[in-house]
């Protein structure tokens, strides 16, 4: 937050952070495992100094990716807020270099379209980056994106944005 307001007060920077984490605590728990540091210093319970520094963030990560997955990233959310970025690292197939890589491609796209409208739409504009990062490893991170209307977040299609719909849609 000191990068995205360095000239407000440290008090504002905490009340956005607060308000942040209300509107979305997936994504700032996100930002918080995307810097090592600040994942290694959260105190979740009183015997995790037991296990080594690298075991903790190994875990702490799988917890991540399985709840991200689980969920979903929203496409135009993403192109709106630059804070959610974060998130993409966590999705399946990706890592934080292929994500940095996803993010440009998915930037270009808003740009030049404002918005998402389908997940199929998101495939035919990124297929630059699928010939980059392999067909096996988009298809697996596409299926954990979800494209909702901007007018009132409402999911364009419930069902295709749950592991249940995308299994269904792939049988």
């Amino acid at each position: 937050l000191q990068q995205e307001f360095p000239d407000h007060a440290p008090s504002v920077r905490r009340a956005v952070a607060l308000a942040r984490c209300a509107r979305d605590p997936l994504a700032m728990a996100c930002a918080l495992l995307s810097e090592k540091e600040c994942a290694l210093s959260l105190k979740l319970h009183t015997l995790q100094d037991v296990l080594p520094q690298d075991r903790r963030l190994e875990l702490l990560e799988r917890v991540a990716c399985s709840l991200v997955n689980q969920v979903g990233v929203d496409v135009n959310q993403l192109l709106a807020s630059l804070w959610k970025r974060p998130l993409v690292q966590f999705v399946n197939g990706l890592g934080p270099r292929k994500a940095l890589r996803f993010l440009a491609g998915l930037q270009h796209c808003g740009i030049q379209y404002n918005r998402i409208a389908s997940r199929m739409h998101l495939v035919q504009e990124l297929v630059d980056i699928q010939q980059e990062l392999g067909s096996k490893v988009m298809m697996k991170a596409i299926a954990s994106f979800v494209v909702t209307d901007d007018d009132n977040y409402a999911p364009v299609n419930v069902i295709g944005r749950s592991q249940v719909g995308q299994l269904i849609a792939s049988s």
